[in-house]
């Protein structure tokens, strides 16, 4: 189930080891996703620019999780973050976007 404050267009992905978000030129698919702990997320550059996953939050702390760098997701690239912990987590590529708007995305982690 799914904690109060997520937003209506968040994909439940629960319960699978690894998901696919496919980074486009200004987006990300799906942008906001619900996630089991130990989930692998993985970003995969499809678009024709160059991108980055930020977190929104600043480190260490909560919402947390290291970036996945522009040299990762260049021309085709794919990187990955596991989510142990259950938590929000907010992202952005700072190349299209901020923490606010523009090219972000969600990782909510809820328990088992």
């Amino acid at each position: 189930m799914a904690p109060d404050g997520v937003p209506d267009d968040t994909v439940d992905l629960t319960g699978s080891a690894q998901v696919t978000v496919v980074v486009t030129d200004n987006a990300f698919t799906d942008r906001n996703i619900l996630v089991s702990p130990g989930t692998e997320v993985v970003w995969v550059n499809e678009g024709r620019n160059d991108h980055n996953v930020r977190p929104a939050a600043e480190g260490p702390g909560p919402g947390w999780f290291d970036e996945v760098d522009v040299g990762t997701l260049a021309d085709g690239g794919s990187g990955s973050v596991t989510f142990d912990g259950v938590g929000d987590f907010p992202y952005f590529c700072s190349f299209h976007g901020t923490a606010r708007r523009g090219q972000r995305g969600r990782v909510i982690v809820v328990p088992n």
